[in-house]
């Protein structure tokens, strides 16, 4: 939940002389119409930048326990599992501007 559009990210985005970056202002002006003009969270676009930056994220490594949603993280060492337990929000919201 920690990453989210800034405003200076739209500006960058409104003055992008793209068809990509046009189409994704018309999306997400869309969204903002129904969320409150909220700022949207980068959800997926995170998880597709951590394959290619895995030190965007700290990870821990343990188990989860699932009943429909997340129940419950426990850390251990013989697991297999790694959760993401904190983000550099800046290091990711700023990628894009220095690729």
């Amino acid at each position: 939940m920690k990453c989210k559009l800034r405003q200076q990210d739209l500006d960058r985005l409104r003055v992008a002389d793209d068809p990509a970056s046009h189409f994704l202002m018309r999306l997400i002006t869309l969204w903002r119409s129904e969320n409150h003009d909220d700022l949207p969270t980068l959800h997926d676009p995170l998880a597709v930048a951590v394959v290619f930056k895995p030190s965007l994220v700290e990870t821990e490594t343990g188990r989860v326990e699932m009943d429909g949603a997340i129940t419950a993280f426990t850390p251990a060492a013989d697991s297999s599992t790694k959760a993401a337990r904190q983000v550099d929000v800046n290091a990711f919201l700023d990628c894009s501007s220095t690729a």
